[in-house]
């Protein structure tokens, strides 16, 4: 099954992204695009924009997507969600920063207290 990866550019080369595309690959997908259609779709990119990728995005079985550090989603990665969507495509967004939103217990309580859960 092939899961279309969207990101921040600034992620492209880096170690975050080797540990998402494993990630993926864990959970039973094959990242995509890769290879040569990239490389098309980048030329393609100066001439159309974002549009060069939505039939990548349109093949997969899932759109799997990481947002920026402060969970804010830059315009490229929104409008890759949007094609997934148009087609019902699931979107799965990549978890990050787990240990700095994990509340301890009594937070826990505090937060279902808040929302009126307790």
């Amino acid at each position: 099954m092939k899961a279309y990866y969207a990101r921040p550019i600034s992620i492209d080369g880096t170690k975050q992204e080797i540990r998402d595309k494993i990630l993926i690959e864990m959970m039973g997908f094959e990242p995509y695009p890769v290879g040569s259609d990239k490389v098309q779709a980048l030329k393609e990119y100066k001439n159309i924009g974002m549009d060069a990728f939505k039939p990548f995005v349109q093949v997969c079985e899932a759109l799997f997507f990481r947002a920026f550090p402060d969970g804010s989603i830059g315009a490229g990665v929104a409008k890759e969600i949007a094609w997934a969507q148009e087609k019902d495509i699931p979107v799965v967004e990549i978890p990050r920063q787990i240990s700095r939103r994990t509340l301890t217990v009594d937070e826990t309580r505090d937060m279902l207290a808040e929302l009126g859960q307790r």
